[in-house]
């Protein structure tokens, strides 16, 4: 990602380049850049804006955790599920252990890191 700045004011985050052009508004409560990716929380709500500054997951869900290159791990409603960079929940968590299983290929995946509140 090219030279970014993170601008604070009254304790909400923006993002500027390096010669001040706004990226980001000054509108949010965290910012966090994560892979090619900025995970985004509002009004105690997540989501994700994409490497181009474009919101590619809405703000609206409870929490996210593992960043992976092409999905987010994000909970709505109490419950936890894969979500893709077109919003598409693509898997859903397992009540036990903290795993989730692929709906598409059967798999299992565990959490790898943490993100969130």
């Amino acid at each position: 990602m090219e030279d970014l700045e993170y601008v604070v004011k009254n304790s909400k985050y923006g993002i500027v380049d390096s010669i001040g052009n706004v990226k980001v508004p000054v509108a949010y409560d965290t910012i966090l850049q994560l892979r090619d990716v900025f995970v985004i929380r509002k009004k105690n709500k997540w989501g994700v804006m994409n490497k181009a500054y474009k919101m590619v997951i809405p703000i609206k869900y409870e929490e996210i955790y593992t960043v992976r290159e092409d999905k987010v791990m994000a909970k709505k409603n109490d419950r936890w599920y894969w979500v893709d960079y077109d919003n598409h929940i693509i898997g859903k968590a397992t009540e036990d252990y903290y795993k989730l299983k692929s709906e598409e290929d059967d798999y299992y995946d565990y959490y790898d890191d943490w993100l969130g509140y």
